[in-house]
C-alpha cells in the first residue's frame, strides 16, 4: 500500500506523541521517529527525529537554517504511507520476537528503497518558465523527510506500516530551494508501490526465508499465514 496525503499542521504532533510501543518494545534501542532522505542530511538532520527539528522542518525553516518560508504557502509537508500485505503485519504479530524484528526491519529498508528511489525520479521543484503558462520541474539534491513506523491500526488491530512525513521544500541543482512539485510524486506512485512490496518480498526472503504464493484476488500470501 502506498499513499501520500497533504499536511497542514506543522507541530508534528500526530507522528511524534505516538509511542509505537507495539514495535519498539521488540529493540532494545528503538525510536519511532528516524531521519531518512538525502536532503535532510544536508541540514544535519541524522538519527532519532526530535519534535524541535521536526516542528522547526515543518514551518520551512529546519534549525540552523537561513532559508525563509514562502508566506503563501499552505501545505507544510506530504505524508507518504507504506503498508505491506496483510500476512507480513499477521507475521509480525506473532509470538516470535525474533521474527517480528526481521518483519519490521524488512519493511523499514522496503521504505527506504522506495523513498531512495522517489528522490532520484520524481521529486521535483517547480518553477516558473519563460510564459505566464510554462512551469518547469527541476530535481533536486533529495528529500527532507522522517519515517515513523507503527504497528497497529487505530482500531488495535495488526497493521505494520510507516508514515514518512516529507518536509514542502528542497534544493534543486542551482542551489536554490523551493516547494516540491508533487505532481512527478504521485504519477509515480503506482511504480513505487510496486517497488516497495518487491523490496519487502526480498528483503523478508532473505532474512527470515519467507516463501510467496499468489492469493485468488491477485493479493500476495505467505506460506503458512492462512486467510
Amino acid at each position: 500500500m502506498f499513499h501520500i496525503g497533504a499536511l497542514t499542521d506543522t507541530s508534528g504532533a500526530y507522528f511524534l506523541d505516538d509511542p509505537a510501543r507495539e514495535v519498539g518494545d521488540l529493540f532494545e534501542e528503538w525510536s519511532p521517529g528516524c531521519w531518512i532522505g538525502r536532503g535532510s542530511a544536508l541540514f544535519g538532520l541524522r538519527g532519532r527525529v526530535e519534535r524541535p527539528a521536526l516542528r522547526s522542518v515543518l514551518a520551512g525553516r529546519p534549525i540552523g537554517a537561513t532559508i525563509s518560508p514562502d508566506p503563501r504557502r499552505q501545505r507544510s509537508g506530504f505524508d507518504v504511507l507504506l503498508a505491506p500485505p496483510k500476512p507480513v503485519s499477521v507475521l509480525f504479530a506473532g509470538q516470535d520476537r525474533s521474527i517480528a524484528r526481521g518483519v519490521v526491519r524488512s519493511h523499514e529498508r522496503a521504505v527506504d528503497v522506495t523513498i531512495d528511489y522517489l528522490e532520484q525520479r520524481a521529486a521535483g521543484v517547480g518553477r516558473q518558465g519563460g510564459g505566464s503558462e510554462d512551469r518547469v520541474v527541476l530535481p533536486i539534491d533529495g528529500l527532507v523527510a522522517a519515517r515513523f513506523t507503527h504497528g497497529v491500526s487505530r482500531s488495535g488491530d495488526p497493521h505494520l506500516h510507516s508514515h514518512v512525513v516529507v518536509a514542502n521544500f528542497a534544493r534543486e541543482s542551482s542551489g536554490r530551494f523551493g516547494a516540491l512539485d508533487t505532481r512527478g510524486l504521485r504519477a509515480h506512485a503506482q511504480a513505487a508501490d510496486a517497488l516497495y512490496r518487491a523490496q519487502l518480498r526480498h528483503e523478508l526472503r532473505l532474512l527470515l526465508g519467507v516463501v510467496w504464493e499468489d492469493g485468488h484476488d491477485g493479493m500476495e500470501r505467505i506460506a503458512g499465514v492462512s486467510d
